[in-house]
């Protein structure tokens, strides 16, 4: 879901007076493709420099209970914005 973040906001390390990101597609892409990052060779994934495809990694600690279930939330919010990535 877009612009809902990744901390509830009945956690009390949630901030209500943050900005919220804008959410658009089309700014996105102008954005990538400003920094070269097009897809040079038609898979549908956008490619650095070098030619191999541009990759999210997100790193979480290992002590962080909750990072498994960040990691999924944002690799599903990916899945669904394939017009981006």
């Amino acid at each position: 879901m877009p612009r809902t973040g990744l901390i509830p906001s009945a956690s009390p390390d949630y901030k209500s007076d943050l900005p919220l990101c804008e959410y658009n597609i089309t700014k996105a892409n102008l954005i990538l493709d400003s920094l070269n990052f097009t897809d040079t060779d038609g898979n549908g994934i956008r490619n650095l420099g070098n030619g191999s495809d541009l990759k999210v990694r997100l790193l979480t600690s290992p002590t962080d209970s909750g990072g498994k279930v960040r990691g999924m939330i944002c690799s599903a919010s990916f899945f669904h914005c394939p017009e981006v990535f």
